[in-house]
């Protein structure tokens, strides 16, 4: 049924929790792919030069294709693409690379935040819920983690 299922990755382990999802609903086919993106979020100031945002974003990138490969080496499925994206909004960013790249399902965890806080801050899984023009499988830990204030 999906072809190509796009799995957005913020370096935590709860995120990496959908990668199983992903790789069950492409146990049967070995044409379907698994997109792994990671959104880079390089935080700016003022008072840095541009010299020291250029080093910051290539420590950062080096960091995080390190962090990818070793993903990818433990996935299983046959076809799987890493994907490193630039952008200040993970949400808006996930739903263009899956626009772009033609993506059935977005494959992504839920981190069980508190009512509160995801009514103040909102959390990347609503906000990719509400951007994305295909369909989301939020997928859930059965025993999450309490957060704490």
């Amino acid at each position: 049924m999906y072809k190509k299922i796009l799995v957005p990755l913020d370096g935590s382990e709860e995120s990496e929790k959908a990668l199983p999802a992903a790789e069950a609903l492409l146990a049967e086919s070995q044409e379907g792919e698994i997109l792994v993106l990671r959104v880079l979020d390089i935080p700016t100031s003022s008072s840095w030069t541009s010299h020291n945002v250029l080093a910051a974003h290539e420590t950062e990138k080096a960091a995080v294709q390190d962090y990818m490969d070793g993903i990818k080496a433990r996935l299983k499925h046959p076809r799987v693409e890493l994907l490193i994206h630039n952008g200040p909004s993970p949400a808006q960013a996930i739903s263009d690379v899956a626009s772009e790249q033609g993506v059935d399902l977005i494959a992504m965890t839920c981190h069980g935040r508190s009512a509160l806080h995801q009514f103040i801050l909102g959390s990347q899984t609503e906000k990719t819920l509400r951007l994305a023009r295909c369909s989301v499988l939020v997928v859930r830990d059965p025993q999450p983690t309490p957060i704490t204030p």
